[in-house]
């Protein structure tokens, strides 16, 4: 460490390096989680650089990424070396179909020596399967900083970003009351399941989660469990990990909106140990579901039959982060789904099945196909369409009915005097069907279609 007298600032330099393994499992980081990776701050002194990094710790991280930080830090250079280990002068045994001793004479060439005669060749050693005699050397890569800081005691972070640990929303809703369109007890509970796939426990400080459309690069990583136990937070003992010594359970904050995005705070400070999954709650807002039916079609002249959809329309008051979701009616599991982030106070479709008990029928009818009177291009087509709805329950339902007109050209929807209604390319209309009840309605449409 050299002293400079000019402003009173500090020139740092060090040669010793800290394994990353060993100086993360002795230091309490922050965090910033997305749904593809985190961005860590592990707290440093300046005693601990440079730091190590394995090949299997490089290949975690964003190396790109990587800063040194702090409140009033000057950041002068940053160096990052690869050491090569080398096999050369060792020996071992390669083998295809056979196995064969030999001495490494120089491995980025592929120049070997064959052991039972003596004699030099090449060889491409990836093609080969080797048989170590020793336990092989392992490349590395140095980490390293030349920065002033004012004073001796500047808290420093060692940041970067990294697909260990990552985070991701579940939500279980519970409907209760069945014989109602509308659910009067609803309830929404969101979880943040957060994600340690690292062979290195994390003592995390301060933690923040962000939900919204945010586009890191990352590459998908692939989680295995030894134990495959998965840790909740209601039943881990978080006064034994505590990096601070509280015995506070951690809690998610209500998000924040920030420019689009929204961020969850946890404050209390907690551990992800390796290989494992933590889940707190952190939202459960308050919500209006309503049941129905849907029978959604795109159109086609040929008559067609089927089931409705079960529907839900669900609003929230606060914005929910997508996230898969289990359905349970009555605390029973009917359906499973993933949903965008849905914004608060907006209203939210989803199906989860069919309703064997609500069949239907469209039968297509030609009734007209002419020329216009602008073009002998083109024909005005008239179909009628008649829909048949049976209801097979023993209690009301709802139906909402959608048809697609997936046509290039123009649209045209007969005016009458029905429950149908047509915009932007969309035929719809909604039914009231009592118990056992069976309904017909008939619309037409008229289609202008090019002559081929």
């Amino acid at each position: 460490m050299t002293r400079l007298t000019l402003l009173s600032v500090l020139l740092v330099k060090f040669v010793l390096s800290d394994d990353f393994s060993a100086f993360t499992n002795d230091t309490v980081a922050r965090v910033k989680l997305y749904t593809n990776s985190a961005e860590i701050g592990y707290q440093i002194s300046s005693d601990q650089l440079p730091i190590e990094f394995s090949q299997e710790q490089w290949n975690g991280i964003r190396t790109d990424t990587i800063r040194l930080i702090g409140d009033d830090i000057c950041i002068i250079s940053q160096t990052i070396q690869q050491e090569k280990k080398s096999l050369n002068g060792q020996e071992l045994q390669i083998c295809r179909q056979k196995c064969k001793d030999i001495l490494m004479i120089d491995d980025s060439l592929g120049l070997v020596q064959d052991l039972t005669d003596s004699t030099y060749y090449y060889v491409d050693i990836r093609s080969y399967e080797i048989k170590y005699f020793d336990i092989p050397p392992q490349d590395k890569y140095i980490v390293d900083f030349t920065y002033q800081t004012v004073n001796d005691y500047e808290q420093l972070y060692l940041q970067m970003l990294t697909t260990q640990l990552r985070w991701s929303t579940t939500y279980d809703l519970f409907l209760n009351d069945n014989n109602d369109n509308y659910s009067n007890e609803t309830l929404l509970i969101g979880y943040a399941d957060m994600k340690n796939s690292g062979e290195n426990a994390i003592h995390i400080e301060q933690a923040e989660l962000f939900g919204g459309d945010i586009e890191i690069k990352g590459s998908p990583v692939v989680y295995t469990y030894n134990n495959g136990q998965l840790f909740n937070a209601d039943v881990q003992s978080y006064g034994n990990q505590n990096s601070a010594g509280s015995n506070q359970r951690p809690t998610v904050s209500l998000g924040q909106e920030l420019f689009g995005v929204y961020v969850y705070v946890i404050d209390v400070p907690f551990v992800i140990q390796a290989k494992t999954n933590l889940l707190l709650p952190m939202i459960s807002p308050n919500v209006i579901i309503e049941r129905y039916g849907v029978i959604k079609n795109y159109f086609q002249t040929l008559t067609n039959s089927g089931y409705a959809q079960r529907a839900y329309r669900l609003t929230s008051d606060l914005f929910l982060p997508k996230g898969n979701v289990l359905v349970r009616e009555n605390n029973r599991v009917v359906g499973e789904i993933s949903w965008h982030d849905q914004a608060a106070n907006n209203s939210y479709s989803f199906t989860i099945g069919r309703d064997s008990d609500i069949a239907y029928k469209e039968t297509v009818i030609l009734l007209l196909n002419e020329s216009t009177e602008y073009s002998s291009s083109f024909n005005n087509i008239t179909y009628e369409i008649s829909l048949n709805i049976r209801n097979f329950k023993e209690r009301p339902v709802r139906i909402e009915y959608i048809q697609q007109m997936d046509y290039e050209t123009v649209v045209m929807f007969s005016q009458q005097k029905n429950y149908f209604t047509y915009e932007v390319s969309i035929i719809s209309a909604n039914f009231t069907l009592n118990a056992k009840e069976m309904i017909e309605n008939k619309y037409k449409v008229i289609i202008r279609r090019r002559r081929k």
